[in-house]
């Protein structure tokens, strides 16, 4: 047929059904069906409208997509992702494999733990060359005759990846320490981002909506609701302390581990938080660090300095210090035989509004002079009472409130766990 390409923008003969490789990206142009057709029309003027393209453009195109299925293909978790770069002029071949490495490794260095040594030297050198590119990443992945699109996040500086894995790596290094552990078990990537949200199933299909909107406020610096995180946060531990993993994109666990994986997850969301600060995605909370006066103690020390890490402000210390108390009393019964932990059912996963916060404040009081951990524990709960008691305003949001009761909790819990089971109390 004679036309215009829709690529090249020439005259001339061009195919109307160009018949790309089955399954992939190039797949989405679909004209075998009425509905996609201009006009809704299958005559020759409406297929040409469509799409038509010229021979040495679909070449190029097919030879384009071969490269990126090839070499800029990659997974976040399970999500199939294509890597595009933007259209730059390479005068050599050796520019396009540099080029190509670089936005695979930059792409590599927000997704998961791996350092990429070369990656400053290349991106200098290519901007001494004026090479400038942008990624677009593209969600989705073929699957038989058909590409199975979700979603594009456009025109992504590769050095915002770098940013992501540069702050998941100081973020996971001071983590690392408080627990003893190797960095990368607190490394937060686009790839532990995707497993931590509770994402939705239906059938054998993930609602992958929420996962790519976070994403893309990360890649873009777009606002991100603080409240939507702490409501992710919250659907996961009660997902992994009640074990009702139907329906959500959850990899399920042992029924003795459910507790553990709780905790991890929780602080892991204390971390995630803390960059998507870093990255201008979610503003700090307003408020002073607590002073803490007549803290002497090394260990609430050590509490204390996690909290400040985190860039807690005062209320937000005071309800971390109360879920701290909440985890020794845990450790205490689950050492006792209380494999289910009986001080959990107090909080209400669900938020936890003043008056039941106050009502957890005496309970727990209680619960340190039953297991005897008052002696041991008298600094904290009096620090945590009176921070509590002095912003008994500040505590106007349930969700929060219990999300960082809970960290607290997940914070005190892993301590013993690393300590062999003991919570430090004696």
């Amino acid at each position: 047929a004679f036309g215009k390409c829709h690529i090249c923008g020439r005259d001339g003969e061009v195919l109307t059904n160009p018949d790309y490789p089955k399954g992939s990206l190039l797949g989405i142009y679909v004209i075998d069906k009425l509905g996609f057709l201009s006009n809704i029309s299958n005559d020759q003027e409406s297929l040409l409208r469509t799409h038509s393209i010229c021979l040495k453009c679909k070449e190029k195109l097919v030879l384009g997509i071969n490269v990126i299925e090839k070499h800029l293909s990659s997974k976040i978790d399970n999500v199939s992702v294509l890597i595009i770069p933007s259209l730059v002029k390479i005068d050599q071949k050796s520019e396009m494999k540099q080029l190509l490495e670089y936005c695979k490794n930059a792409f590599n260095t927000a997704n998961s733990y791996e350092t990429y040594s070369q990656i400053e030297n290349i991106e200098d050198e290519l901007m001494g060359r004026r090479l400038f590119v942008l990624v677009n990443l593209v969600f989705g992945q073929g699957r038989q005759s058909q590409f199975i699109y979700h979603a594009t996040i456009q025109n992504v500086p590769p050095s915002r990846l770098i940013l992501i894995g540069e702050k998941s790596r100081e973020l996971a290094g001071e983590t690392a320490v408080f627990f003893e552990e190797e960095r990368d078990k607190w490394f937060i990537g686009l790839s532990d981002v995707k497993r931590l949200l509770p994402l939705r199933k239906l059938g054998n299909k993930t609602v992958l909506k929420p996962f790519i909107e976070l994403v893309n406020a990360m890649l873009t610096e777009s606002p991100y609701p603080k409240e939507q995180i702490l409501k992710f946060a919250l659907l996961y531990a009660k997902v992994h302390h009640f074990g009702n993993y139907e329906g959500y994109d959850i990899k399920r666990v042992d029924r003795r581990q459910r507790d553990v994986e709780m905790c991890k997850g929780l602080l892991k969301y204390v971390l995630l938080l803390n960059l998507l600060v870093k990255l201008g995605v979610i503003e700090m909370e307003e408020g002073l660090f607590p002073s803490l006066e007549g803290v002497n103690k090394e260990e609430i020390k050590d509490i204390i300095d996690f909290c400040r890490k985190q860039g807690y402000n005062e209320w937000q210390t005071g309800l971390f210090l109360l879920g701290v108390l909440i985890g020794k009393i845990g450790v205490e019964q689950y050492n006792k035989g209380d494999t289910k932990k009986a001080i959990l059912e107090k909080i209400d996963f669900n938020g936890m509004h003043v008056d039941k916060l106050k009502w957890l404040v005496n309970i727990i009081l209680e619960g340190l002079k039953n297991y005897r951990l008052l002696e041991w524990n008298e600094e904290i709960y009096a620090q945590a009472k009176l921070i509590i008691d002095r912003n008994i305003s500040n505590l106007k949001d349930p969700i929060a409130n219990t999300f960082y009761v809970l960290s607290g909790y997940a914070y005190a819990t892993l301590k013993a766990i690393k300590g062999g089971g003991k919570s430090g109390n004696k």
